[in-house]
């Protein structure tokens, strides 16, 4: 090489980071490629547990509200055939015991 020529920066010529990127940039950059990892992993996974178990889609037919005779808390609700067993916590007050009847619906 002669003189003349421009000497190449060594910075630039390794697969080092400029110092003109923060440290920000590239703490982000890594973050977003980890994260479009995981993402595709994710959908791997998913699409895999679709093929063993299947899919379902979950849809919303229809609402209703449950009243009961007491102050209670909702606690689980199961179907079973064409109905749903609601289970609640009930909070009775002056009455000493509690039937079966008194937290199912």
């Amino acid at each position: 090489m002669s003189e003349n020529e421009p000497q190449p920066d060594p910075q630039t010529e390794s697969n080092e980071p400029t110092l003109e990127r923060g440290t920000y940039e590239i703490i982000q950059n890594r973050l977003k490629s980890h994260s479009a990892e995981l993402n595709a992993r994710l959908q791997k996974l998913n699409n895999e547990r679709r093929n063993v178990f299947g899919a379902i889609p979950t849809e919303l037919v229809s609402k209703q509200r449950i009243t009961t005779a007491h102050n209670c808390t909702a606690r689980d609700i199961v179907p079973i055939g064409e109905k749903f067993l609601f289970g609640y916590n009930v909070h009775m007050g002056l009455k000493s015991t509690t039937e079966l009847a008194d937290v199912f619906s």
